[in-house]
């Protein structure tokens, strides 16, 4: 079974930080919810994303778990 959803990523990069490599920060919200997600390194948004699509899924197998009952 797959599942598809969408989501706004807002990316924010400031490129005046004073180390080598740019600052990476932003929020992620899925369409149709409110709440915002932030994030503050490229590492936080993979992270992010990892818990919110096994978030998801768990939710959805379990939603489809009960209507086989």
């Amino acid at each position: 079974m797959r599942l598809y959803r969408t989501y706004i990523l807002r990316l924010l990069v400031d490129t005046e930080a004073k180390d080598a490599a740019p600052e990476l920060h932003g929020s992620l919200q899925a369409i149709g919810d409110q709440q915002t997600q932030p994030f503050k390194s490229g590492q936080g948004l993979l992270t992010l994303l990892r818990e919110t699509i096994r978030k998801k899924a768990e939710a959805e197998i379990q939603d489809v778990n009960q209507e086989d009952e």
